[in-house]
């Protein structure tokens, strides 16, 4: 294909399952739906302490879909090892939700990790703001 062909096709939403290939197509619906689910679940269902917020950032599913990482930001820092904790603790039952939902032969295994990029974001602008 030419490079003209291939621009035409990428601006067909068809063309995008083309370029990425399937299995990076499929690993973005999962991400996607998994990171759908869980936010909604969590609204419905999470009972955090007054003042404290979660936010999904990110999900990401190893190549051979066994494996998730939920990216997760908690605020105020100071609940954050205790939200985490609680996450972590209740992961199975997370699990199970996921398997229920989710219409797929084989769920992803999920973890929860702490997304540390806006502290490391506000203390980049703050050096920056020094100079």
């Amino acid at each position: 294909m030419t490079p003209s062909c291939l621009r035409q096709l990428a601006d067909d939403e068809g063309a995008k399952l083309l370029l990425l290939g399937m299995s990076q197509y499929r690993l973005a619906k999962v991400n996607s739906l998994i990171q759908q689910e869980l936010s909604k679940f969590f609204c419905r269902e999470l009972e955090l302490p007054e003042g404290a917020l979660l936010t999904i950032i990110d999900v990401k599913t190893t190549g051979d879909l066994k494996q998730t990482k939920i990216f997760v930001s908690i605020f105020p820092q100071s609940m954050t090892k205790k939200i985490l904790f609680v996450l972590e603790k209740r992961a199975g039952f997370f699990q199970r939700f996921l398997n229920k939902k989710l219409k797929m032969y084989f769920v992803p295994r999920i973890s929860f990790v702490l997304d540390n990029t806006e502290n490391r974001a506000e203390t980049i602008e703050d050096l920056l703001n020094k100079i």
